[in-house]
């Protein structure tokens, strides 16, 4: 055996397979609908954008990506490569690429970029603006605007990536536990991560 199994964080999925319409997810989670009210009653809407995005939401993109590095307990070295990723994917035409994009009042507030691949909806990128005071719920409502899409378009799974904080574990039905593997034919190697 030349590998080495290291443990990873669970994958945070939705399995839409068994759904007809969204209230069959809505119906999996309380005060959903007490949080739309909240989020719509202080001018929220989500809408999608397919395959690029506008100069001036990848702009706002930047700035949620910042505010949430600024929030972090601890900087990761990659952060500065994700952003960077996540600005020319949204500045580059992509094919089944579709932004969830939340604002209030108009204004960018956040988002989720996910890329549709069989009948997977994949997310790639996202981040809220956390130098705000509240974002009325719409982390929470993206969840239910991803699985009412993926619904609609006979997507079967979301896969939301690594289980990071609590509501994207509340908001998921089904986590896969996930490793990381260590490949080395050399011994002391192995033995160093094991």
């Amino acid at each position: 055996q030349n590998a080495v199994t290291l443990p990873a964080l669970p994958h945070a999925l939705i399995d839409t397979s068994t759904m007809t319409e969204t209230g069959d997810y809505v119906s999996l989670h309380k005060n959903i609908k007490r949080k739309y009210q909240i989020f719509e009653k202080n001018g929220g809407t989500f809408h999608f954008i397919h395959n690029v995005l506008e100069p001036q939401d990848i702009e706002m993109v930047r700035k949620c990506f910042i505010s949430t590095a600024e929030k972090s307990v601890f900087y990761l070295p990659y952060e500065d490569l994700y952003l960077n990723s996540a600005i020319l994917t949204s500045s580059t035409p992509i094919n089944n690429v579709i932004y969830f994009i939340a604002r209030l009042n108009g204004e960018f507030i956040g988002y989720q970029a996910a890329i549709e691949t069989g009948d997977c909806l994949n997310a790639l990128h996202g981040a809220f603006d956390r130098n705000r005071p509240t974002t009325y719920h719409a982390y929470d409502l993206l969840f239910v605007e991803m699985t009412q899409y993926a619904i609609e378009h006979d997507l079967r799974l979301i896969d939301l990536g690594a289980v990071i904080n609590t509501t994207k574990q509340r908001m998921v039905n089904y986590t896969r536990p996930m490793s990381y593997f260590m490949l080395s034919k050399k011994p002391i190697i192995r033995w160093i991560f094991y």
